[in-house]
């Protein structure tokens, strides 16, 4: 009966189905050395510390039957500051908690009678979180511990991306991957410094392995040629997008990058690791879909736009192509969007610096200039510091009558969209056609325009003739 209630406990449930959840669908997690857990029944868990989000993925990588018996050690005079936060910290992990103001107990003793207990421990040796990516000298008490407790094993972990995704100085957490790497179990050996210094450097040596790693990834290409097919919905970007990926996989890696992403190498389409950020993104993107007016659907869109654009990044890192095909652009899409809601002020002047301020050219654009009061989402984006999106390294601009796009559309037997009319599309095909306008003669990136009715095989024809010939220009991608 009592394991029964134990694997009912509300706690057990919410970790392991919301928040665990959660953290590999919004933070993504990759996990290297469960394996060091198995055949042990208790153990002192120690780790790097730069991000509130640490616990939680500590937590993650708990076998499951440990969960309600681990407690991590944190500062009472810390949460206590905020009593809901106190009181669901302490509901959901049952803390070891440690008042580091008053000191009025041994702060070892509580973590001795958990232990003694037969449960386990988070401790975290740096005593509180870093500057990120950073490691501080351990205090002692670790050590003291594990003197006393010499049959506990230590386990010790480093946790990269917390720093990125929740730093120290973040009020909100971004989607950023994060990875963990369990070391194998360690027992107590030499003096109590001694062994302090011993795991401290093997967190070090874990930290530097996961750096090295990384660095090694960077090396492997240059950053893919970017391509991005342009044109209103209905226009047939989307499947001159999965046509032009599939064919010149014959010869190159490529990720195509549309409603989702897939991966060709020779020819077919490859399985690929899911990311973090996709997922985020295609939930974002669906509500956008599902808005009822231009006015509800501008937010979702717009971070929509700004998940795509992060992605890019992701794909290069993660995937190394040589190509993305974009079904879209998010930069020239953001621009391009502008004009259904500021169409007075859309013009080849407003298009430059939108361009050169969300590029990451903003010491163009003074914070006094009109196209902030004109558009007053660059100048929140810039307060962001959300510049430096990516721009193609070159544009295929599907250009097409909306009214033949408005008929497509309905032929799909699927709910029209907010911006889904004639009018409407008829102001994006403006919008689109002024942007690649002004990416050729202003930021000289190549641009093919192609009239989408002649055929998706012609289409296909001229779009892949101009894109082999962008590639044999770039002598990195010959």
């Amino acid at each position: 009966m009592k394991r029964v209630t134990s694997v009912l406990s509300p706690q057990l449930l919410i970790h392991r189905f919301f928040l665990r959840p959660l953290l590999k669908i919004f933070f993504g997690v990759n996990v290297d050395g469960r394996e060091n857990f198995n055949g042990l029944d208790r153990y002192i868990i120690i780790a790097n510390h730069n991000s509130h989000l640490d616990v939680l993925l500590l937590y993650y990588i708990l076998p499951g039957r440990d969960i309600l018996k681990t407690h991590v050690v944190a500062a009472r005079d810390y949460f206590s500051r905020w009593s809901i936060l106190f009181h669901t910290v302490d509901y959901l992990f049952s803390p070891v908690w440690i008042d580091r103001i008053t000191k009025d107990t041994d702060p070892l003793q509580a973590m001795k009678d958990r232990l003694a207990s037969g449960h386990s421990i988070i401790i975290f040796p740096e005593g509180t979180r870093g500057a990120p990516g950073q490691i501080r000298t351990f205090h002692t008490g670790v050590g003291r511990l594990a003197e006393e407790f010499r049959d506990i094993p230590i386990i010790p972990v480093f946790l990269h991306g917390p720093e990125r995704a929740f730093p120290k100085s973040g009020y909100f957490p971004l989607p950023i991957w994060n990875s963990i790497t369990i070391g194998p179990p360690q027992h107590f050996t030499g003096t109590s410094a001694d062994f302090v210094i011993t795991l401290e450097t093997l967190i070090r040596s874990l930290s530097e392995s996961e750096v090295a790693s990384r660095h090694k990834r960077a090396e492997v290409k240059s950053p893919p040629v970017l391509i991005a097919v342009m044109g209103v919905d209905g226009s047939g970007k989307s499947t001159l997008s999965h046509t032009i990926a599939q064919r010149l996989s014959t010869n190159h890696e490529v990720c195509l990058v549309t409603d989702g992403l897939e991966f060709y190498e020779e020819g077919d389409k490859k399985d690929i690791r899911p990311l973090v950020a996709e997922t985020v993104r295609e939930r974002v993107g669906a509500y956008a879909k599902n808005a009822s007016s231009l006015k509800h659907y501008k937010i979702p869109k717009l971070a929509e736009l700004l998940l795509r654009d992060y992605l890019l990044g992701e794909v290069g890192r993660w995937y190394k192509p040589d190509l993305v095909i974009q079904d879209g652009s998010p930069l020239l899409n953001l621009v391009g969007w502008s004009i259904l809601y500021r169409e007075a002020a859309f013009n080849r002047e407003a298009c430059v610096k939108a361009l050169e301020l969300l590029s990451g050219m903003e010491d163009r654009v003074q914070e006094s200039d009109h196209v902030f009061s004109d558009f007053p989402e660059l100048l929140a984006l810039k307060r962001l510091k959300h510049a430096g999106m990516f721009l193609p390294d070159a544009v295929i601009m599907l250009d097409i009558d909306p009214k033949v796009c408005c008929n497509r559309i309905a032929s799909r037997g699927q709910r029209v969209q907010a911006h889904e009319t004639a009018e409407k599309l008829g102001k994006m095909r403006n919008g689109y056609l002024r942007v690649c306008e002004v990416v050729s003669d202003d930021l000289g990136i190549p641009v093919l325009t192609l009239a989408g009715d002649q055929g998706m095989e012609e289409v296909s024809r001229r779009a892949l003739e101009f894109i082999n010939g962008i590639i044999v220009e770039d002598p990195t991608h010959d």
